[in-house]
């Protein structure tokens, strides 16, 4: 049910919006939640203020296990920055805005995929993406040493449909909190949910048949959506060998595939940008205390879609990976051309003639 609401002595902000979809647009907000032992970020239109510059950083070193910092001692880790402004002021609005949960991937963290989450704020959603313990860097990086540091604790099971639940909950209450930062901003009646990977199949173990999202977006993951009500659509590159392209293609019972000519697995994140490689090669490379079978294998997925990293020999896969700023473009246009039509019933939908190295289909 829609939550109207009057905001008193404010001047309203209406959503101004570029007309091309890939470009950003009002500012961003962020803010981090710790609720019940849940970590989550929330990213939102923030209203104009032009003494609030983004100078939103994501530290590697505050997601990375401190077990393996200390054993490397790794005094630094990579920083990046962002276009958003921490606790900014959230946009005054008539009318509340659709909701977007993103789930991050195996070895992964909240804000792994900045560009991505934050793009969408931009464009008039209120996008929350939770830490899942159990395929956190955190509980995935200490199995890499033999024997394995403390805190390796890799789930079998995937966690973030509990997660999301916790979130879920917080969102209904933070929606009618009096005087809390969401009051009234979130309209729970159109809901997306979104995730990289594994996140990706959570997208479909959760969205699929969960009636309270009607699109599902899964980057990099063969997912098969059944649910005729939702809207579905998948991301993914061609020389990510992580995700069955192909299986993906034929299997889609409701949606669409975009596939990104030469784009790798990490394409859809930031951990490229993180240089996780370059952390690799740095403070991992030749150790003797390295499980070289759990290494390997992260390092392959880290770096898979990363420059200076030779693709995969397999078909339909170039010498070289899509650049990044290549594969964001397409990421943001598209995922908002599908969010406005899906959540919003505005814009022409993924009318894809945009970019000559995405295919989709059908």
């Amino acid at each position: 049910m829609l939550i109207l609401w009057s905001i008193a002595c404010s001047t309203l902000e209406p959503l101004d919006l570029p007309s091309d979809p890939g470009v950003r647009g009002v500012p961003v907000g962020v803010r981090t939640i710790r609720d019940k032992g849940q970590v989550f970020d929330v990213w939102y239109p923030a209203a104009n203020d032009a003494s609030l510059e983004p100078t939103e950083t994501i530290d590697l070193a505050d997601f990375a296990p401190q077990s393996v910092i200390d054993l490397l001692q790794a005094t630094e880790l990579a920083q990046v920055t962002t276009g958003a402004v921490r606790d900014a002021p959230t946009r005054p609005l008539d009318a509340p805005l659709p909701v977007v949960l993103f789930s991050h991937g195996w070895g992964g963290f909240r804000a792994q995929s900045i560009t991505y989450t934050e793009h969408l704020a931009s464009r008039g959603y209120v996008v929350i993406s939770a830490d899942h313990p159990g395929r956190h860097l955190a509980d995935v990086l200490p199995c890499v040493f033999n024997p394995p540091l403390d805190g390796c604790d890799p789930s079998l099971d995937d966690p973030a449909p509990e997660d999301l639940a916790d979130v879920l909950a917080w969102l209904e209450d933070a929606n009618g909190d009096p005087g809390g930062f969401l009051q009234g901003l979130l309209d729970l009646d159109r809901m997306g949910l979104s995730g990289h990977s594994a996140g990706g199949g959570t997208t479909e173990t959760v969205g699929n048949p969960d009636p309270r999202f009607s699109a599902l977006l899964a980057l990099a993951s063969a997912v098969t959506i059944t649910r005729e009500s939702a809207s579905a659509l998948t991301l993914s590159g061609s020389c990510d060998p992580y995700a069955d392209n192909l299986e993906t293609a034929v299997s889609l019972d409701v949606g669409q595939l975009l596939q990104l000519q030469d784009a790798g697995h990490m394409a859809f994140s930031d951990l490229c940008r993180m240089d996780v490689v370059g952390l690799a090669q740095t403070y991992l490379e030749g150790r003797d205390d390295l499980n070289a079978t759990w290494y390997q294998q992260l390092l392959d997925l880290a770096s898979n879609g990363c420059p200076g990293v030779a693709p995969p020999v397999q078909d339909d896969c170039g010498q070289t990976f899509m650049d990044l700023d290549r594969s964001d473009a397409i990421l943001t246009t598209a995922s908002t051309l599908f969010f406005d039509q899906a959540l919003q019933g505005i814009g022409p939908g993924l009318q894809w003639d945009r970019f000559d190295d995405a295919v989709l289909i059908p």
